[in-house]
């Protein structure tokens, strides 16, 4: 990034996956094969967190922590916001299930505390 050019970073984070590099490209250039890399939210059949109502979103705060970490480290602690963060949930469950929504609240839990343990 050029060094002065911004004020803040805005950060999107739902999920994390594990990358590989490929060798070569498959015929059709887009988004997802143009950075040839490889991505995978498992490695021998082990899920890189709990699951949640969406099959490609895992509860993973460690992704955060390492992707706050990271940005603060290479780009001399910019201002960073956490613009988005939150999970999916496809289960219709009772009202009682709803309002207690224990994985939400695993899920924010951790989340926070991954935010907390990178500002240290």
């Amino acid at each position: 990034m050029l060094k002065g050019s911004f004020d803040y970073l805005g950060l999107n984070y739902y999920t994390g996956n594990y990358a590989a590099h490929i060798l070569s490209r498959s015929g059709n250039i887009s988004s997802t094969t143009d950075n040839m890399v490889r991505l995978s939210t498992e490695i021998k059949g082990v899920p890189i967190g709990k699951p949640t109502g969406v099959s490609i979103f895992f509860v993973y705060p460690k992704g955060l922590h390492d992707l706050l970490v990271y940005t603060k480290e290479r780009y001399n602690n910019p201002t960073i916001y956490i613009t988005e963060n939150g999970m999916g949930d496809s289960k219709n469950g009772t009202i009682k299930q709803a309002i207690e929504d224990p994985l939400r609240v695993y899920f924010y839990n951790g989340h926070l505390q991954a935010v907390h343990q990178a500002i240290k």
